[in-house]
């Protein structure tokens, strides 16, 4: 089958490069970019190569070796939370990918504790017991989505409990686990809420489209696990900078919640997931690419601003996949995509598009990926806002320099 690649129009090519349309026509004045005229008339574009071009211009823009990352430092932040290099992820010096054979409940405990081990997760609840609450899907309009009922589920749980407040180490685990639990149960289907079992048990019965077959828990536990902190990533920071205003945990998760929502960020799996979908069903990964490309999201699971090469979370997680013959078919198209973009972008997949191919083979919907992300990086919300609470009170306070019209002298 052939797989020529729909092109972008002048206003789709322009658009993803942030320029206007005579600054692209220059571009292809000057032989930087290909056009080709189309058959309905007007310039057309090779996505992948306009999406090359975008990274070779944030490359040209991104920070020499020894420099910091775009945007930094508006503060350095010292920590024994989470070591992220070139090519690695440790969690308290732990590799992350050795952390994630473990049990979820077993891993958070040892991320939370610092040298002085917590009540373990899984231990029961029984003086802060979170009330029956209603569905939260009955609070929620028709649009609603895996990540809106968690931020539903954070609000109730914050109204039922009377020691949010307490901002004591003890009292502030004990409300991560309980919050943990619900959001597990928030997500299940209504029928299935009172199953037993682990978290990764839990959730399998709400992400996923079949019975769980053998290897499948373990996978999702994996994957929780390698989600539980990764720096300060954008939902990170909301959570410290909550913290740092002393708002209790409930807050610090709902910012944390509103910032993984963002397109950029949380939401990249979902368009990934759309990417192995129509993989699998066209067998034309680099048309997949461009419908992606045209819409203006680039090529969601791929490329990372801090690994040279694939994701390390990614990399044990599509280990796992191989070894299930039942992920067979969304490990070709995952390698289908993967050889298109390498040899097009030289970009390698990153945790996005390992969630997302995790959630195709469980028979999942887009936004699976994104609750699985959302459920294991609370628990490494609750370390920082931990952490933060050790801290000076808002000390994350960047300052600001007015370049504005300066005001009428009178």
């Amino acid at each position: 089958m052939s797989d020529a690649l729909p092109r972008l129009t002048t206003a789709q090519a322009a658009a993803r490069l942030g320029v206007k349309r005579a600054t692209l026509y220059a571009y292809v004045a000057r032989g930087l970019i290909a056009s080709v005229r189309g058959e309905a008339g007007g310039s057309t574009f090779d996505p992948l190569e306009i999406e090359s071009f975008a990274a070779n211009g944030s490359a040209r823009r991104a920070r020499a070796p020894g420099q910091a990352m775009p945007g930094r430092p508006l503060m350095v932040l010292d920590w024994d939370l989470t070591l992220l290099t070139q090519d690695a992820l440790h969690f308290r010096g732990v590799p992350a990918a050795e952390l994630a054979r473990r049990p979820f409940e077993e891993a958070v405990t040892f991320f939370w504790s610092g040298g002085v081990p917590p009540e373990p997760l899984g231990a029961a609840e029984t003086q802060r017991r979170p009330k029956a609450s209603p569905d939260t899907d009955a609070l929620l309009g028709t649009e609603r989505s895996a990540l809106d009922r968690l931020i539903v589920a954070t609000v109730l749980a914050a109204t039922q409990d009377a020691h949010r407040q307490e901002l004591e180490r003890d009292a502030v685990l004990r409300a991560s686990r309980g919050l943990l639990k619900r959001f597990a149960e928030t997500l299940n289907r209504p029928a299935s809420r009172t199953a037993a079992g682990t978290i990764a048990d839990s959730l399998w019965l709400s992400i996923a489209g079949r019975a769980p077959e053998p290897g499948d828990i373990a996978l999702l536990n994996a994957a929780l696990v390698l989600c539980i902190d990764h720096d300060l990533a954008a939902s990170t920071m909301a959570a410290r900078v909550a913290a740092s205003a002393r708002a209790d945990l409930y807050g610090c998760v709902i910012a944390a919640l509103g910032a993984l929502s963002g397109t950029l960020h949380g939401s990249v799996s979902i368009a990934a997931w759309e990417l192995i979908a129509e993989t699998m069903r066209t067998g034309r990964p680099a048309a997949a690419l461009s419908r992606q490309v045209a819409a203006g999201r680039g090529t969601p699971g791929f490329g990372h601003l801090v690994y040279t090469g694939e994701d390390p979370r990614a990399t044990a997680l599509f280990e796992r996949m191989r070894e299930l013959s039942h992920y067979r078919d969304v490990m070709q198209a995952v390698d289908q995509l993967r050889g298109v973009v390498r040899a097009r972008l030289h970009r390698d997949a990153n945790v996005d598009l390992a969630l997302a191919a995790l959630s195709v083979g469980a028979g999942g919907t887009h936004g699976a990926a994104q609750a699985v992300f959302a459920i294991g990086r609370t628990a490494g919300w609750t370390a920082h806002v931990l952490d933060e609470y050790s801290k000076r009170p808002l000390r994350l306070r960047p300052e600001s320099r007015y370049r504005g019209v300066p005001p009428e002298s009178t």
